[in-house]
């Protein structure tokens, strides 16, 4: 039976620490080959130049294979940099999922949200094994989805008690700030450069 997930639905049946543990098991099992990602294929809309035009109106498809997860994907991503003014994330992402020894498939979903996961767990790993431990200030360079993501990702790790923001857009910092302090009840300080963001944080 194939499955529609919503990103509610998503948000509901996964927590970062779980995330956490599959981005390490995912990291050993391509170590081990019995996880392959194969080159991803792009392509742009008709008319577009990569030599003038910024990088836009092109989709990316990235296959995937995972034994021990039992599971075949691919991810889709299109990127629009005119979807902000119709109300839209920039990148749109969809994830289908199959059986790994049938092709049947499995699930469909959209993948923004699963994205937000994947970065910041890997995100998280990395700094499990290399930031100091008892490390307790974080600069985020960029608010957006990525920036609330890799912030509850290392709040599972760490005890973060200094949060400083920094990016170019200063609604993004004050949407972030205030989104966030009330979710997580901190403060967080905006910053007036990526500089003063970064200097003497523990995880940026």
């Amino acid at each position: 039976m194939l499955l529609y997930l919503k990103e509610s639905e998503i948000e509901s049946l996964i927590n970062y620490s779980e995330v956490m543990q599959i981005c390490e098991d995912s990291y050993r099992a391509f170590e081990e080959e019995t996880s392959l990602q194969e080159a991803y294929v792009m392509y742009f809309w008709e008319g577009f130049d990569p030599k003038r035009d910024p990088f836009t109106d092109c989709s990316i498809t990235q296959p995937c294979y995972s034994k021990f997860m039992k599971v075949a994907g691919v991810k889709t991503c299109h990127y629009f940099l005119s979807n902000p003014e119709k109300g839209l994330d920039v990148i749109q992402i969809l994830v289908c999922l199959s059986d790994h020894e049938t092709g049947i498939p499995l699930s469909i979903m959209p993948g923004n949200f699963i994205t937000q996961l994947r970065t910041s767990g890997n995100s998280a790993v990395a700094a499990k094994y290399l930031a100091r431990r008892g490390s307790s200030s974080i600069a985020i360079i960029g608010c957006g989805h990525q920036g609330k993501g890799h912030l509850l990702a290392m709040r599972e790790l760490f005890d973060i008690k200094d949060i400083r923001i920094y990016d170019i857009r200063k609604e993004a910092m004050e949407k972030y700030r205030d989104e966030m302090g009330v979710r997580l009840n901190v403060d967080i300080k905006v910053s007036d450069n990526p500089k003063d963001a970064v200097q003497g944080a523990d995880i940026v």
